[in-house]
């Protein structure tokens, strides 16, 4: 049995960093000393938040920030950062290097149907905005091989229980998210978007201070899975 960590889940809503139309949401897993048994949420706008976080993690968030943004981000990340802390950045990205949308207008489907005015930066404009915004990249992980898979997982998913689905919305709205499903997993597939994860910590540590190897997060992992 997994003991349970002492943690606390905080929800930052980031539609300040965006426009009104725009409304973001980022999940921050932050390492806390909160009651080992329970999980305390806090909703906030991050220009609310207070204090620093020895760790932060944001899944899926910065797709919806902006290209022109990602610096104010990454500087709000490391402003919320602990000095020996570690953030976690984990999102989709454009594989074209001048951050270009997905051909076939795949692009322009999701951000008339699914995702308005959502941005796709490449992992370069990723690790350069990071560095802008203070933040130094230690470990860069492509998930494009678990996401073809997980997007694979989905869309059969929907498939199998198609008819009931269709019986909870319109005509149009199956469609569109039929199409979405399955034409994300095409094109994880054959390389037209991906997924990084990157975790950072604060630029301008001592070199003494970082880890020799990635084996420590591994370490830890199997740790965790034993107990």
């Amino acid at each position: 049995m997994v003991s349970p960590l002492p943690f606390r889940l905080v929800s930052l809503n980031l539609n300040g960093i965006r426009s009104a139309a725009r409304k973001g949401f980022v999940e921050w897993a932050v390492e806390a000393g909160a009651d080992c048994m329970g999980v305390q949420e806090v909703k906030a706008q991050a220009s609310d938040v207070q204090g620093r976080f020895d760790r932060i993690s944001s899944v899926g968030m910065f797709e919806h920030v902006g290209l022109a943004n990602l610096p104010l981000y990454f500087r709000r990340i490391h402003d919320l950062l602990a000095d020996d802390g570690w953030a976690m950045n984990h999102g989709i990205t454009s594989t074209d290097p001048d951050d270009g949308e997905t051909p076939y207008g795949g692009g322009r489907f999701i951000d008339r149907y699914v995702f308005p005015q959502g941005e796709l930066p490449h992992v370069g404009t990723v690790l350069t905005t990071l560095q802008q915004g203070g933040l130094e990249a230690f470990d860069v992980e492509n998930l494009r091989r678990h996401y073809a898979r997980t997007l694979q997982c989905w869309s059969e998913a929907f498939e199998a229980q198609a008819e009931d689905l269709r019986r909870l919305t319109d005509e149009r709205r199956f469609r569109i998210w039929r199409v979405y499903l399955a034409g994300c997993r095409w094109a994880f597939e054959h390389d037209h978007i991906a997924l990084y994860q990157v975790l950072c910590r604060r630029a301008g540590r001592a070199a003494r201070e970082l880890p020799w190897s990635r084996r420590w997060m591994y370490a830890a992992n199997a740790a965790g899975a034993s107990a």
